[in-house]
Parts: C-alpha cells; sequence; structure tokens
C-alpha cells in the first residue's frame, strides 16, 4: 500500500511539471520504467494506472510529455502485453485494471495525439493479442 501511495504522489507532481513543459529527471524516468517492468505484479499495475493516470488527462501534448511517452512507451505496453496474455490470472490478482489503463492511455490520448513516435509502438505487440 505504501508503494503505490508513493507511487501515486510521484506521478501527481510529475504530471504538473509535464504540464509546464518541464522535462522529467532521468532519476524519476528511471524510476517510472523500472516501476513498469517490476517482477512484481500489483507493483507494475500500479505505475501502469499512475503513468496512464498522467498521460489520461494530458489534453494537449507538450514537448516534455511526449518525449516522457516514449521513454516508458514500450514498458506500459509491455503491461498491457502480460494481462492480455494471462487475463485470467490478471483478473484473479487485480492486475487487471493496468491493461485497462494502458489501453485508455495508448488508444485514447496516443492516437489522439498522432506522433509519428507514439504511433509507431502498437507494433510491439504481437498480433495475436
Amino acid at each position: 500500500m505504501a508503494i503505490l501511495s508513493l507511487t501515486e504522489a510521484i506521478m501527481t507532481h510529475q504530471a504538473v511539471l509535464l504540464e509546464k513543459d518541464t522535462a522529467m529527471d532521468d532519476k524519476v524516468t528511471k524510476l517510472v520504467t523500472a516501476g513498469l517492468a517490476d517482477k512484481r505484479s500489483k507493483i507494475k499495475a500500479g505505475w501502469a494506472t499512475a503513468v496512464s493516470h498522467v498521460i489520461w488527462n494530458t489534453k494537449a501534448p507538450n514537448p516534455s510529455v511526449l518525449s516522457f511517452s516514449g521513454n516508458i512507451a514500450k514498458n506500459l505496453i509491455g503491461v498491457f502485453s502480460e494481462v492480455a496474455g494471462n487475463g485470467v490470472q490478471a483478473s484473479q490478482n487485480g492486475t487487471i485494471i493496468g491493461g485497462y489503463t494502458v489501453c485508455a492511455a495508448t488508444l485514447g490520448r496516443w492516437s489522439e495525439w498522432q506522433d509519428n513516435q507514439l504511433c509507431t509502438y502498437p507494433h510491439l505487440m504481437s498480433s495475436n493479442e
């Protein structure tokens, strides 16, 4: 619970900085990408939810938001792939919310932004997902 609260707090503050077009610090970017790749599924889903919340609430992307999105795209798609690969387990352990939030962020916002870099990320998922 404490880690999830920390995750939400960090991303809430980062959202304000990104909204003001302030680039995310490299250490924070590494922390986010590590969280999205964590072996513990609930931690990974918590990061995916917090990151997706930031992306979803960004109406007009600026260079900092696009850079952040590009840096975490592969790991964010990885969370979705894991949930999609074993939906039964994801629904049983509660991590399915990570898959839903990634869908909202990537399909809901990235597709609207029509950024060339982000539009290429859906090919990272295999064709059977």
